[in-house]
């Protein structure tokens, strides 16, 4: 561990916080008249911790948060506690082992160095970099964007799926129509053979106007929104660059703020001007990447009527197309099938006698 060391002003400072060793004996090693004066404040911190902890003044507030968070609290090197001490700041320790502390001089044998650990942050910059203005408006049009996404790969998804279900009915339709002629009831009644003959063309018809129909909808619509998905990803990774960009922004930004924060040494103001040198280039990346998104975005999203407009009406002109031809196609087979003559009650009544007559057959009789 480091050693730590104290300004004449540091020293001369701690009797006023910290009562005087002859006052408090604390039951801490080593002999408190040939030890420093800081040492035996340090070491009076340590037997009040122990001794008294209740009055430390965060313990009481952050008692819970501490023992959760203290395996990801930063340590504090000797020094620091130190020069905190010395300024008079109400620090709160957590100790692991009973032992005292040694710095300037040697240590002794029989005890270790203790961690101590105190809850800060590190890394975060004190002035807002990006104005939350221009936070919230990236994040409302990166929000539409990534709903954008969504509703095109719902929207793909189901056209794939009506596609997929017409050209399945209408190979169905084919294949019942087959399933009828190869019947021996064909072979015996001409006229029902006329009628199964007639509903195979119209259901061939059907299926030929169906694939072209799938055909036009792949091509106009289902292409074009897989095109279009395709976008997001890139999008998706200009936005992890702009987030990374933001983090250096930020961790650099800090770097720079506690420098100018310390005195300004000639070791401190060559560590400054090199944090600003690498600070510039990491700012102006990150300024680009924001107003390009910002700019491009919203330019993006609105660029979706466009886009989409004409496949939508290609999608709509393929449906009138079909359902107008299938109107034809049924209409001449309603023609083909209907016999003259006769209406729909009288057929319905003579279709009730058969399945009457077949009832009463011992056969199919309920038990």
């Amino acid at each position: 561990m480091r050693r730590a060391s104290l300004s004449p002003t540091q020293r001369s400072a701690i009797p006023r916080y910290f009562p005087s060793p002859t006052r408090h004996r604390a039951p801490i090693s080593g002999t408190l008249a040939n030890r420093p004066d800081w040492e035996n404040a340090l070491a009076f911190l340590l037997h009040q911790y122990h001794s008294s902890i209740s009055k430390c003044k965060c313990y009481g507030k952050d008692q819970a948060k501490r023992r959760e968070g203290r395996e990801s609290q930063s340590r504090v090197t000797t020094k620091e506690l130190a020069d905190s001490s010395a300024q008079g700041i109400s620090i709160c320790v957590s100790v692991e082992d009973h032992c005292c502390l040694a710095a300037d001089g040697p240590r002794p044998k029989s005890c270790g160095m203790s961690t101590l650990r105190i809850p800060f942050k590190i890394g975060q910059p004190k002035k807002q970099i990006v104005p939350k203005t221009v936070e919230r408006d990236f994040e409302r049009e990166y929000g539409k964007l990534q709903q954008l996404e969504e509703q095109t790969k719902r929207l793909q998804k189901d056209m794939r799926k009506s596609t997929d279900a017409d050209l399945a009915m209408s190979k169905s339709a084919v294949k019942i129509s087959l399933d009828l002629l190869s019947n021996p009831l064909c072979e015996q009644d001409q006229d029902f053979l006329n009628m199964v003959t007639a509903l195979d063309t119209a259901m061939k018809r059907m299926d030929a106007f169906n694939q072209e129909k799938v055909n036009q909808i792949q091509k106009t619509v289902i292409e074009p929104l897989k095109k279009f998905g395709s976008v997001f990803p890139s999008l998706n990774m200009a936005v992890k660059r702009r987030e990374q960009a933001l983090q250096d922004y930020r961790r650099l930004q800090a770097k720079v703020e506690k420098y100018e924060e310390k005195e300004k040494t000639g070791p401190v103001l060559a560590k400054l001007h090199q944090a600003r040198e690498e600070l510039r280039p990491v700012r102006d990346d990150f300024e680009a990447k924001n107003k390009q998104l910002l700019d491009e975005m919203p330019r993006f999203y609105n660029s979706r009527l466009d886009y989409f407009q004409p496949s939508f009406e290609s999608l709509i002109r393929a449906q009138v197309v079909y359902y107008s031809e299938m109107h034809k196609i049924f209409g001449d087979l309603t023609q083909q099938l209907d016999q003259p003559g006769c209406p729909d009650e009288q057929r319905e009544r003579e279709n009730e006698a058969r399945l009457s007559e077949l009832r009463a057959l011992s056969i199919v009789a309920d038990d």
